[in-house]
C-alpha cells in the first residue's frame, strides 16, 4: 500500500519504535494490518491489566493497614476507567482500507501514543503503588505522601485520556466512509475530533 509506505517513510523513527515495541508493525496489506492491530491491542490490554492490578493492590494494601475504605473512593473509579478502556480495546477491530497518506500519518502517531502511553501508565501505577506502600507512621496514624499520590493520579488520568483519545480517533479513521476519505483532510479531522 503506497500511501502507508509513504507515511511510514516520513515517520521512520516512530514506525521503528512501534516495531520494537510490538515485534512487527505495518499496514501495507490486510494481513499486516490485522497482525499489527492484534499486537497493538495485546500490548494495550496487557499494560492496562497491569495498571489495574497495581491500583487494586493499592486498595487492598491500604484497607489492610487502615481498615479504612477512603482510598476506595480515590482509586476504585480510576481502576474502573482502566477496566472499561481495556474492554473497549479487547472488542475493537479495524477494517483495513486504503487511506490517504495524511490519515496513515495520524494512525502511526496514534499507535505510538497508545503504545507509549500504556507503557507509561503501567509504570506510573506501579510507582504509585510504591508511594502508597511507603507511608510513614506518626503518632499511631498512617501518613501518606498526598502530594505525590495526587500527582500520580493526575498522571494516570492524563495518560488514560491520551490513550482513549488516540484509540477513539484511530478507530474513527478506520471507520471513515469512502466519501469522507475523499473530503478535505482538515474538515474530516475536525469531524472526528468533534465525535470523540
Amino acid at each position: 500500500m503506497a500511501n502507508f509506505d509513504s507515511a511510514r517513510l516520513k515517520h521512520t523513527s516512530k514506525a521503528e519504535e512501534l516495531k520494537g515495541m510490538l515485534g512487527f508493525y505495518g499496514y501495507s496489506t490486510e494481513a499486516d494490518a490485522a497482525r499489527t492491530d492484534e499486537k497493538l491491542r495485546g500490548l494495550l490490554s496487557g499494560r492496562l491489566s497491569e495498571s489495574k492490578q497495581s491500583l487494586f493492590d493499592i486498595i487492598q494494601f491500604v484497607y489492610q493497614i487502615q481498615e479504612d475504605k477512603s482510598f476506595d473512593r480515590i482509586f476504585e473509579p480510576m481502576k474502573n476507567e482502566i477496566d472499561l478502556l481495556g474492554d473497549e480495546v479487547k472488542v475493537s477491530h479495524i477494517e483495513w482500507k486504503d487511506l490517504p497518506e495524511r490519515f496513515w500519518e495520524l494512525v502511526i502517531a496514534h499507535d505510538l501514543t497508545m503504545a507509549e502511553g500504556s507503557t507509561n501508565l503501567s509504570e506510573v501505577a506501579e510507582e504509585l503503588k510504591g508511594i502508597v506502600s511507603g507511608y510513614k507512621e506518626e503518632g499511631g496514624d498512617k501518613v501518606f505522601d498526598e502530594k505525590r499520590i495526587s500527582s500520580g493520579m493526575k498522571n494516570i488520568e492524563s495518560l488514560l485520556d491520551g490513550i482513549r483519545r488516540a484509540f477513539k480517533e484511530r478507530e474513527a479513521i478506520f471507520n471513515l466512509s469512502e466519501i469522507d476519505l475523499a473530503r478535505d483532510f482538515d474538515e474530516v479531522r475536525k469531524k472526528i475530533e468533534e465525535s470523540i
